[in-house]
C-alpha cells in the first residue's frame, strides 16, 4: 500500500543518504575503487525504489562518475556524468514548463518573470543538445526583454544565444553576437566586470573557431 510505499522510500533514502556520505569518506582517503564498489550498491539500491530521475539517484551518479574518474576510466565516467547531466536538464525542463505557463497565464508573457523562466526552459533545452530549440527560444526571450526591458538587459540572453548558434557550427555569426554583447558589456558594466572578461574569453574562442 501507499503507506508501505512510502517507508520504503524513506528508508531507501536514508540507506542512500549514509552510503553516499561513507563513499564519499572512503574517496577522499584515496580507496576510489571502495567508494565505487559502495556507490554502486547505492545506485543500484535508490534506482529500485526512486527510479532514475529521482534527485537521489542524480546525486549518487554523480558521485559514481568521480570515483570512477578519479580511476582513469575517463570515457565510463564521461557517460556516467552525461547521463546524470541529461536527466537533470529533462527533469529541469518539466519544472520549467509548468513554471511559463503558469507565469503566463498569471502574468503575461511580457512580464520580466515569465522572460526569466523562458531563458531557464532554453537553457535546460540547450543543455539536452537541442541547439536549435533553445536558439529559437533565446531569440523570441531577446527580443522581448529589448521591447520590455532595454538593450542593456539582454546582455545574458545575448551570450547564451550565442552559445546555442556556436554549438550548431555557426562560428561566424556567434562571433557577432558576441562582439555586440562585449561592447555593450563594456558600456554598462565596464571592461573589468567579471561578466565582460567571460565575454572576452568566449570571443576569442569563437575567433579562434
Amino acid at each position: 500500500n501507499l503507506a508501505n510505499a512510502h517507508l520504503g522510500y524513506r528508508n531507501m533514502l536514508g540507506l542512500a543518504v549514509q552510503g553516499n556520505n561513507l563513499a564519499l569518506a572512503v574517496q577522499e582517503q584515496g580507496r576510489y575503487g571502495e567508494a565505487e564498489h559502495l556507490l554502486r550498491q547505492c545506485l543500484e539500491v535508490i534506482t529500485t525504489e526512486g527510479g532514475e530521475d529521482d534527485p537521489y539517484t542524480l546525486v549518487t551518479m554523480n558521485n559514481l562518475a568521480r570515483a570512477v574518474l578519479n580511476q582513469g576510466r575517463y570515457g565510463e565516467a564521461e557517460e556516467l556524468f552525461s547521463f546524470a547531466l541529461l536527466r537533470q536538464c529533462l527533469e529541469a525542463e518539466k519544472s520549467v514548463l509548468q513554471c511559463l505557463e503558469a507565469r503566463k497565464s498569471a502574468l503575461g508573457e511580457a512580464h520580466p518573470d515569465t522572460l526569466a523562466c523562458m531563458s531557464n526552459l532554453a537553457d535546460a533545452v540547450r543543455g539536452q543538445g537541442r541547439y536549435g530549440e533553445a536558439e529559437q527560444l533565446f531569440r523570441q526571450c531577446l527580443e522581448a526583454e529589448k521591447s520590455v526591458l532595454g538593450e542593456t538587459h539582454t546582455l545574458t540572453t545575448m551570450s547564451n544565444l550565442a552559445a546555442a548558434v556556436r554549438e550548431q557550427g555557426r562560428y561566424g555569426e556567434a562571433e557577432e553576437l558576441l562582439r555586440q554583447c562585449l561592447e555593450a558589456e563594456k558600456s554598462v558594466l565596464g571592461e573589468t566586470h567579471p561578466s565582460t572578461l567571460v565575454t572576452i574569453n568566449l570571443l576569442a574562442a569563437a575567433v579562434r573557431e
